[in-house]
């Protein structure tokens, strides 16, 4: 069977360096720990997140993949980047949002990404006084719905994006022995057969849940998959459908 790239042993890939970028005082590029390209507008947008320095930075991208600096969010007191480690997507009326998480952080922001690559804030909250440690969003029925870890929490919470762009608590599901929600690393959105599922992965647990996801957002459990089960896994930190 060929790969599921359709690359054969005959086939010869060559790289190319478009460009390259150095850290400086702008550029906040110490500790990178999350690079995506995105789409806005027809033009491709690079954003590039750095755990060290607590900043997201944009670069738009030529055709030829050259790289110039557009933006750079830093850390400040609304920012909700301090130690961002992941970004996140969804649409929202026409704009591309980025919602990063963090680590330490008691501040969740949303972004508009321009075009242009430009970032600007449209919302800072304060969920309980904690961060939004890891995210996955989920569109059902034109509606946003944020499932999300905060930090330093053993559970999974469940929001719904408004229309003033604030985050409204849906549900909370606690750890238990049987669930592994005590600490959630990976989260993981896939749609068969005309249902939705969430699939949670914790890292200490080393365990893999399953959750329906019902029109209004709200999870029911399916399955979970621990050591008992002999997974034959431990510390999952990634989760990807196939």
């Amino acid at each position: 069977m060929p790969p599921r790239t359709g690359i054969t042993e005959r086939d010869v890939i060559n790289f190319n360096i478009a460009g390259t970028v150095v850290d400086d005082l702008t550029t906040d590029l110490r500790g990178l720990s999350d690079i995506d390209i995105v789409r806005v507008g027809g033009r491709w947008v690079l954003l590039v997140a750095s755990e060290a320095d607590s900043a997201i930075t944009t670069y738009e991208l030529a055709s030829d993949g050259t790289p110039t600096w557009a933006d750079s969010q830093g850390y400040g007191s609304q920012s909700g980047t301090r130690t961002v480690w992941r970004l996140t997507y969804t649409v929202f009326e026409n704009d591309l949002l980025v919602l990063p998480a963090t680590r330490y952080e008691d501040q969740t922001a949303l972004y508009r990404l321009a075009d242009n690559g430009k970032l600007t804030i449209l919302s800072s909250d304060s969920l309980s006084g904690q961060g939004l440690g890891l995210s996955e969003i989920v569109t059902l029925g034109g509606t946003d719905y944020i499932f999300a870890r905060l930090y330093g929490e053993q559970s999974l919470t469940v929001y719904r994006l408004n229309g003033g762009l604030n985050l409204n608590r849906r549900q909370v599901l606690q750890d238990t022995d049987s669930v592994y929600l005590g600490d959630v690393s990976a989260l993981a959105h896939v749609h068969i057969a005309g249902s939705d599922y969430l699939l949670v992965a914790s890292g200490f647990d080393a365990g893999i849940s399953s959750y329906l996801i019902d029109n209004n957002g709200r999870l029911s459990l399916v399955d979970a998959v621990g050591p008992a089960d002999g997974t034959g896994f431990s510390r999952p930190q990634a989760l990807e459908v196939l």
